[in-house]
Formats: C-alpha cells, structure tokens, sequence
C-alpha cells in the first residue's frame, strides 16, 4: 500500500464519512469505495491525545478479487483527528 491513495467521503461533514475510497497504484481510478456502516466501523473520541473527544476512527474490512481469486481480508484503521477528513494515521493489517 506504499504507492496507494485512500481518502475520505462525506455528504453531511458532521465529522464522519460516508465512504472510505481505495486507489490502488495512485493511478486515478477508483478500485474499491468501502462503505462505513456507523454502529460498526466508526467511532468518534480523544484518539491524538489532547484532552478533546473531537477525532473520528474507522475500522473497514475488506478482500479484493481478481482472476477468480479472492485475496486475503485485509482490516484498514483510519484516523481522522479532528475530524477535518484529513487522514492523519493508518494502520494496516490482514486477517
């Protein structure tokens, strides 16, 4: 994913997205846009440690398929301090 863009959409900008987007290679196309279900993948607290409850944390699993090959479920945590849609922290992991 050192090459890869992933960013952040929002309809209502009331400090949570609707959507995490995913562009493999950088190469201007959009290869997966991953819905944030809210009672699931967000959540919203003190995540850089300064005392105000105003960042917003999204966990998404997802698996990417290709040449009838399903690759491994991979979990993304995104986190946006603030909550400005900026992505300030990622931490990648495969289940």
């Amino acid at each position: 994913m050192a090459d890869d863009r992933l960013w952040l959409v929002t309809t209502d900008m009331e400090c949570s997205a609707e959507v995490v987007v995913i562009d493999i290679d950088s190469n201007g196309l959009v290869d997966a846009r991953i819905q944030v279900i809210k009672a699931r993948d967000f959540a919203r607290g003190d995540f850089d440690g300064d005392g105000v409850e105003d960042d917003a944390r999204y966990t998404v699993v997802f698996a990417l398929a290709g040449r009838r090959v399903i690759q491994p479920r991979v979990v993304i945590t995104v986190y946006d301090y603030d909550c400005d849609f900026c992505i300030d922290k990622l931490e990648l992991a495969k289940e």
